[in-house]
Parts: structure tokens; C-alpha cells; sequence
């Protein structure tokens, strides 16, 4: 038995350095080394289409760009699934060296045993190859379950990262998209000019803009007519004073499916604006038109489709004022409207849009009762302190604007000290060649705080240019109760003001009443502009 001995030490060893091989090679099959995961190239080729079909009529360049990327993505993956393969292989072959080695140990145990180890080498080889096969296809399925268990997670991480990747990409081109169709807009805006709204009056260079627009389809056959082109006519059948054609060319201009919002909306404002010029004005289309604009665009968060809308609030309110009898609740309501949805607004156009509002509002309460003269001198004191600090010359114009007319108003209260610090304050703020700066002069005279020829004065220092539109209609009730020559005076005023704004007949009415005036001036007949 003591001849056994070392050779059964030596099977001993030879089967513990046979299973420490064994277990190394299933714990380097059971963590194999997986660096990415199998994802079925039709899963990719899906991927692909949906993003291709999203980002579809946005941005061509991008499309070709997320083509690229998501073609690189396959070939990744395929390499990604390449390498797997090899270390499944390379992990048989681990196996294959494992049994080699076994059978090397199997020799080495037949010499040293001899004749006699002939039994129990036989018995250790069997016993190997028994553990051998059991251990390789336990190695084998114990790695297989690891490897698919890390390709599923390793799928899923990479069909969420694409995703993710995908949304992004699809935001970045909606966005840049979004950015150069503006500019193609913008840049078409521009070839064919200012998109003007109709107004009853305008400046030089508004009228340069207009001669050029004119101009633009002089010689074009209407059928080669643009959306912008149809615009252009309208614009010079409005000067032309044509306003039932100026419709017409307007309802041609929005018949085009690629019009813009901004287009549409100063479309629909110009149209609103020429059926109040009819002659009778069409205030109920008038209306409608406004109101379907104001509707339509509620939403849209565009700078300039927002100062239409706006506008189109403001005419709303005046329509409604200057209706025949005047709706006056209704104005209060759409300029309380305008009011309180843009007044927050920091676009400069939109806050002098605003401004305007408040002297509209003012305007109304007064125009309701001479019993809410107060509400409208509270609502000119917020215009005049929210904006006075503005640098804008147009809201600056309607800051002295709401200080005239809360001096004016003032007049209604009866308090005639107030009356003349609000006249003062408001020639603080006006120059003396301003076209209000008369009006104040003569509500000074009302309240005998200046001679009548310090208004006759003023007036002739005016520069007219610009215009001036003032209407007594707020105080007539209150100047209706002087008498006698003091009131003919005045009406002679009123009536300068409101109607023929000529210099020469206002001082005949004025010498015709009795007063002996300066000699007049050899040009003395002024042009006003309502």
C-alpha cells in the first residue's frame, strides 16, 4: 500500500490542478468581456426611416447628416456583434486548451504509475474527461446566459441612447428649419418692401416706401401677379383713393396658400381699415374683419403678427367709439382688452400701441358721461407715469398727448386751479412749435388765463407738419354754457380746429365778433392733417 501512496498524491495533485483550471476557465466565461450589444440591423434600418420621415420637408442637409450618422451607428453595431463572436470562439478555444491539458495530465500520471497505476490512471482520465464535459457545457451555457443577458441590456441602453440622440437631432433640425424659413420670409419681405398699414396719413419716407411699391408692378401682367405684387396694388389703389378696388387687390393678396402670418394679418388690417374709408364706412364688415384677425392670430407669438393684432385692437375700440350712435361700453371693453393683454409687452412698437389704448380709454369714459371725468383723468395720470421716462418718440407724443386731454378733461370737474396746472404741465412738456401748443393757449383763454391773441399767436408759430386732429366733443357740453361774445369766440376756434384750419377766415370771424386783432401776415393760411 505505502508503493500507492505517491501515486495516489500524485493523482491527487494532478485532479486539484485539473479542477483549478476548470473553475478558471468558467469564471472567465461566466464575465466575459462584452463592450457593446446585438441589435437586429431591420430594428436600425426602422430607426433610420422613422427619423428620416419626421425631419422630412425640414432641412434636406440634416437629413443627409442623420443619414450618415445612423449608417455609422449599423456599422458599429456590426462590429459591435463581430467581437462578441470572437470571444465566444476565443473562449472555446480556452476550453479546447483546458482538455489538452488534461490529457497531458493524464500521460504524465500513466508513466509515473507504471504497470501499476494502470487502474487509477484510467479511472482519473475518465473522471477528467466526465468533468471535462460537464464543466464545458456548463461554462458554455453559463456564458451564452451572461452574454445575451448583457447584448439585451446593452440593446435596450442603445435603443434608448438613439432615441434620446434622435429627439435631439429632430429638435436641432426643426429648429434651425424653423430659423431659415423666417429668413427666407424675412429676405422676401424685404425684396418687396415694408408691409404698410393703411393709415390716413403719412411721413416722407413711409411715402418713399409706397412710390416704390407702386412702382414694382407698373408694366406687370396681373397675371404674373405675386401675393406681394396684389399687396403693392393695393397699396396704390388706396392713394389712389380707390378703396372698393383696394379690397378687391387685398381679398387677390390673401388668396395665396404661402402667405405668411405677418402678411395675412396686415392684410386683413389694411382690408378692415378701407371698409371703414367707404363712403357710407361698412362698420359692421369693418368689425368682422378686425375681429377675425384679432381671433385668428390670438396665439402666434411672432413680434410683428403680435403689434398687428394689437393695432387691430386699438381701430376696434375706435371704431366702436366713432359708430353712429357711439358703442361706448363696447370700446371701453377692447381697449381694457388691449390693455391688459399686451401691457408687459417690451417690444417698443406694442407699447406705444398700448399707450395709445389709454388715451382711447380716457377718451371713451369722457365720451360715456361728463360724470366719469374723473375715471378718465386717473386713466391719462397711469399712461403719463408708466410712460414718461420712455425714450420713444412716438409713446413720448402720446405722453403729451394724454396731458393735453387730462388738461382738457379738467375743464368737466370744475376745479379751474387744476385745470390750469394740468394746462401748465402740459405746455411744460410741449414746444411752442407743437400743433397742441395752440390747443393749450385757448383752453387757457376759456378759463381767462390769456388773451385771445396769444391764441392767435400760437397758432401762427405752429409747424403744422405732422398735423393735428383735435375734436371739442369731450367738452362741448361745457362750452355750450358761455354766452355771448366770449362764446362766439370760441366757437370761431372750435370750428378752426375741428373743420377748415385756415388762418386768414378764422381772424375774419374774430374781427367780425369785435375783436381788433395784430395786422395779419401774407401767409397766414396753415395746413392741417387729421
Amino acid at each position: 500500500m505505502k508503493h500507492f501512496a505517491p501515486l495516489v498524491a500524485l493523482l491527487l495533485l494532478t485532479l486539484t490542478s485539473l479542477n483549478s483550471a476548470l473553475t478558471s476557465a468558467e469564471t472567465e466565461l461566466q464575465q466575459p468581456k462584452v463592450n457593446s450589444s446585438w441589435i437586429q440591423q431591420d430594428r436600425i434600418e426602422l430607426e433610420k426611416r422613422l427619423v428620416l420621415l419626421e425631419a422630412n420637408q425640414q432641412n434636406p442637409d440634416k437629413i443627409d447628416q442623420l443619414s450618415q450618422s445612423l449608417i455609422h451607428a449599423e456599422i458599429s453595431l456590426t462590429k459591435i456583434d463581430e467581437n462578441l463572436s470572437k470571444q465566444v470562439s476565443q473562449q472555446n478555444e480556452r476550453i479546447g486548451d483546458i482538455s489538452a491539458q488534461v490529457d497531458r495530465f493524464g500521460v504524465i500520471t500513466a508513466w509515473i504509475g507504471g504497470g501499476f497505476a494502470v487502474l487509477f490512471t484510467f479511472l482519473a482520465v475518465a473522471f477528467a474527461i466526465s468533468v471535462r464535459s460537464s464543466a464545458l457545457a456548463e461554462a458554455r451555457n453559463t456564458a451564452l446566459e451572461h452574454i445575451q443577458e448583457q447584448a439585451e441590456a446593452l440593446r435596450e441602453q442603445t435603443i434608448e441612447e438613439l432615441e434620446k440622440e434622435k429627439a435631439i437631432i429632430l429638435k436641432q433640425i426643426k429648429r434651425e428649419a424653423s430659423q431659415i424659413l423666417n429668413n427666407i420670409q424675412q429676405d422676401g419681405e424685404a425684396a418687396v418692401g415694408e408691409l404698410i398699414q393703411l393709415k390716413d396719413h403719412y411721413t416722407p419716407e413711409e411715402e418713399h416706401e409706397i412710390q416704390k411699391q407702386k412702382e414694382r408692378t407698373i408694366d406687370k401682367p396681373e397675371a404674373d401677379y405675386t401675393a406681394e405684387d396684389w399687396f403693392n396694388k393695393a397699396i396704390s389703389d388706396y392713394t389712389n383713393q380707390d378703396f372698393k378696388q383696394t379690397i378687391q387687390s387685398l381679398d387677390r393678396a390673401l388668396g395665396y396658400p404661402e402667405n405668411s402670418d405677418s402678411f395675412i394679418a396686415t392684410t386683413l388690417f389694411n382690408k378692415a381699415f378701407c371698409y371703414g374709408k367707404l363712403s357710407p364706412p361698412e362698420e359692421s364688415l369693418e368689425v368682422e374683419t378686425l375681429q377675425n384677425l384679432i381671433k385668428q392670430f390670438k396665439e402666434n407669438t411672432e413680434e410683428d403678427v403680435q403689434t398687428t393684432v394689437a393695432r387691430a385692437l386699438l381701430n376696434l375700440g375706435f371704431s366702436y367709439s366713432s359708430s353712429s350712435p357711439p358703442q361706448t361700453d363696447k370700446a371701453i371693453a377692447a381697449c381694457k382688452q388691449l390693455i391688459e393683454r399686451f401691457e408687459t409687452s417690451t417690444y417698443e412698437d406694442i407699447q406705444a400701441v398700448v399707450a395709445a389704448a389709454l388715451v382711447n380709454l380716457g377718451v371713451a369714459y369722457s365720451q360715456k358721461s361728463p360724470a366719469q371725468a374723473g375715471e378718465a383723468i386717473a386713466t391719462y395720470k397711469r399712461l403719463i407715469d408708466q410712460f414718461k421716462s420712455s425714450s420713444n418718440e412716438e409713446i413720448q407724443n402720446i405722453v403729451v398727448s394724454a396731458l393735453c386731454s387730462k388738461a382738457e378733461i379738467s375743464l368737466l370737474i370744475g376745479d379751474l386751479e387744476q385745470t390750469h396746472s394740468f394746462i401748465n404741465e402740459a405746455l411744460d412738456a410741449l414746444q411752442k412749435g407743437k400743433p397742441q401748443y395752440p390747443v393749450m393757449q385757448l383752453l387757457l383763454f376759456i378759463i381767462n388765463k390769456a388773451p385771445i391773441t396769444a391764441v392767435i399767436s400760437a397758432i401762427k408759430n405752429v409747424d403744422f407738419y405732422g398735423g393735428l386732429f383735435w375734436s371739442f366733443d369731450e367738452i362741448r357740453y361745457y362750452l355750450s354754457r358761455f354766452e355771448g361774445e366770449k362764446k362766439q369766440q370760441i366757437n370761431a376756434f372750435v370750428d378752426f380746429f375741428e373743420n377748415h384750419q385756415d388762418v386768414d377766415k378764422l381772424e375774419q370771424e374774430l374781427e367780425a365778433i369785435g375783436e381788433r386783432l395784430p395786422a395779419r401776415s401774407k401767409h397766414n393760411t396753415l395746413t392741417f392733417f387729421g
